[in-house]
């Protein structure tokens, strides 16, 4: 039921950005600000099949194993910072992108990591917050629009995140999971999920 929902969860994202859609090791501190390396920092040549921006971000994983929930976002739902992320789509044909394949990269670095408990109420999302804390989380889908559209694309998408977040008695804990679908872009029976939650303590 949890792979179901968190299904839905995706596809209502597609949705709801109308014609919008692993963890990496983060950014070293030093002296002074560091440089963020990502496709922003890469010139597009003026290329029409590429277009850049940012935007807000919001995912759920789901704790297949318990009632918890990690929700990442780049608003300040429960708390956190305001950082959007940087978006990239590569456009087969620019001049007709909802029959054409488009593949999508979203870098959210970083990204509000909200561990909620979906048994018990509270004031985030409704739900009781464990932890929260900040990280790292890339979305890839290698068609973006291919539940839209005929002569589909064999297609994957998904996300993974990391971080690291403190609990409401002040011990701290990583963070890192993924959800990634696959699919042969005609028969729905043929959709496969893979999905990881991990929550331990750091003891640091």
């Amino acid at each position: 039921m949890r792979r179901v929902l968190t299904f839905l969860t995706a596809i209502a994202l597609i949705a709801a950005t109308g014609c919008d859609r692993q963890p990496v090791e983060p950014v070293p501190e030093a002296g002074g600000d560091a440089v963020t390396f990502n496709f922003n920092n890469n010139p597009d040549g003026g290329s029409l099949n590429i277009y850049r921006t940012e935007r807000d971000a919001f995912f759920v994983l789901f704790d297949p194993e318990s009632t918890l929930a990690a929700v990442l976002s780049s608003t300040p739902d429960c708390g956190g910072f305001l950082e959007p992320a940087d978006m990239q789509r590569v456009v087969k044909d620019p001049y007709d992108v909802v029959n054409s394949q488009v593949r999508e990269l979203m870098i959210a670095d970083p990204i509000n990591i909200f561990i909620v408990d979906l048994a018990t109420g509270g004031g985030c999302f409704g739900y009781g917050l464990v932890a929260t804390g900040a990280g790292k989380l890339v979305s890839n889908d290698n068609d973006l629009y291919a539940f839209f559209r005929e002569n589909r694309n064999a297609n994957a998408f998904g996300f993974g995140a990391h971080g690291k977040v403190v609990d409401t008695s002040g011990r701290k804990w990583h963070f890192n999971g993924h959800n990634r679908f696959v699919w042969d872009g005609q028969d729905f029976a043929t959709l496969k999920a893979t999905e990881q939650f991990n929550l331990r303590p750091t003891g640091k």
